[in-house]
């Protein structure tokens, strides 16, 4: 196995098709308190309609705000990012975000949280209603459409954010480590409910997240990261058969593809240690 880019030429299903998420020499350099801080450097990467994608790298690479790009939540330094042929320069409905705390409104019920971006888009409230119906059944939680937040576990909570993001059905949805503030437990189980819900769904998903077996678990592609600034390191295509479960985690292919990207990451890891130590003499 290479530890370089990769080529990516066909869908998940095998047939060719045209790139749905342009990167081109993507860059991002933050001001603060009179220095600059290099995020990212030099990121090009094409992605395909409903490929899972996900973005793995020492702590502090950029994988967060490569994410936050391609919303349009910040502007780039340099570079452009471009869905279906045009130009990302802001937040549209085309594209959702995940974040690692559901961010739930507590005063509305599952069932008012998930159709928020509907009424703002000024669907009718009989057509809100019958989406959420349909997604909270699609993610698990029919029967919580009139709970609260704060009466829902944590990975219950997650499943009516991920039916939020969906209800506005995005091209792409973007997810920062949505299941990071879950126990290993709750966690095993939203990573196989990701896989039956992407599945289903088909969309195109880019994923941050610092577990590699969840990474492995999940996806199409595995992008990595170098250390500060981000660039792509490694781009692998994840060769394993779908449908995926937790018992794929036990299976000797599956272990190899761990121990390639923890030694990606590893040397990426002891050079910065390295950089730091040189810069502190």
């Amino acid at each position: 196995m290479s530890t370089g880019t990769e080529p990516t030429g066909t869908s998940p299903t095998g047939s060719a098709s045209p790139a749905k998420l342009h990167i081109d020499h993507l860059g991002k350099t933050f001001h603060r308190k009179g220095s600059e801080v290099q995020a990212l450097q030099g990121i090009d990467l094409e992605i395909e309609a409903g490929q899972f994608v996900s973005f793995v790298g020492a702590s502090g690479c950029g994988k967060s705000t490569l994410l936050r790009l391609v919303d349009g939540l910040i502007q780039p330094t340099s570079g452009t990012v471009r869905l279906d042929g045009k130009e990302v320069h802001g937040a549209g409905t085309d594209r959702a975000f995940v974040f690692q705390q559901d961010r739930l409104l507590p005063w509305r019920t599952i069932e008012r949280n998930v159709v928020l971006g509907l009424e703002f888009q000024g669907t009718p409230k009989a057509e809100r209603l019958a989406k959420a119906r349909e997604l909270l059944q699609l993610v698990g939680i029919p029967k919580f459409a009139t709970a609260y937040p704060h009466e829902l576990s944590g990975g219950m909570r997650q499943r009516a954010n991920i039916a939020r993001a969906l209800a506005v059905d995005p091209d792409v949805l973007l997810m920062d480590e949505p299941f990071a503030a879950l126990d290993g437990q709750t966690r095993e189980i939203m990573q196989s409910e990701l896989v039956r819900i992407w599945q289903q769904n088909q969309k195109t998903v880019l994923f941050v997240t610092h577990q590699i077996d969840e990474a492995v678990l999940l996806s199409d592609r595995i992008i990595v990261l170098t250390a500060r600034p981000g660039r792509v390191k490694a781009d692998i295509h994840i060769d394993l058969p779908r449908p995926r479960d937790l018992a794929s985690k036990r299976s000797a292919a599956f272990i190899a593809y761990l121990d390639r990207i923890w030694g990606l990451i590893e040397e990426e890891v002891r050079e910065s240690m390295e950089l730091e130590l040189s810069n502190a003499d």
